[in-house]
């Protein structure tokens, strides 16, 4: 219910869903009359509905997902090794204003060969803005991932130490 409501709170997809339905009910009204034209209203509208549904049914009915597209993030990978591996310094070497970086441990840019001599390069080279944020190595969540992190086999804090220590 929250996913709707957050949903049809942005006014165009409450004017979509709606067109769609009057489109199905005008289908409905020309039905014996005017067949033809009532398969286009009822094409046209099922259309316009199955793109409502389909859009809030995926990531787009999210007010997560829509917060960070308002902070520019514009793609996301399921699981971080989806990654190409020097993707992470090219990304960081291409910034112009800003790179922000949020993660746990941040683990594979800090063991990227790569990464030190971009950071350095992006920090020096004026007016770009770059921030990481950590996950707390002392705070309560730590021993939340630390539990989900390879099923507790790797440490956590020390890598979340360690990211800090190289950045």
């Amino acid at each position: 219910m929250r996913r709707l409501r957050f949903f049809f709170k942005q006014n165009y997809w409450r004017g979509l869903a709606l067109t769609g339905a009057g489109l199905e009910m005008l289908a409905g009204v020309f039905w014996e009359s005017h067949p033809r034209f009532a398969g286009v209203l009822a094409g046209v509208g099922g259309s316009i509905l199955a793109t409502v549904i389909v859009t809030w049914a995926g990531p787009a009915g999210e007010e997560v997902y829509q917060s960070f597209l308002r902070l520019g993030v514009a793609r996301f990978w399921s699981d971080r090794s989806l990654v190409e591996k020097d993707r992470w310094v090219k990304w960081l070497k291409g910034a112009q204003m800003r790179c922000t970086l949020l993660g746990h441990a941040h683990g594979n840019w800090c063991e990227d060969d790569g990464f030190e001599p971009a950071l350095i390069e992006r920090l020096t080279a004026g007016k770009i803005k770059v921030e990481i944020f950590f996950l707390n190595p002392n705070g309560a969540g730590v021993d939340l991932r630390q539990k989900e992190d390879s099923l507790g086999l790797r440490n956590t804090k020390a890598r979340i130490r360690a990211s800090i220590k190289a950045v």
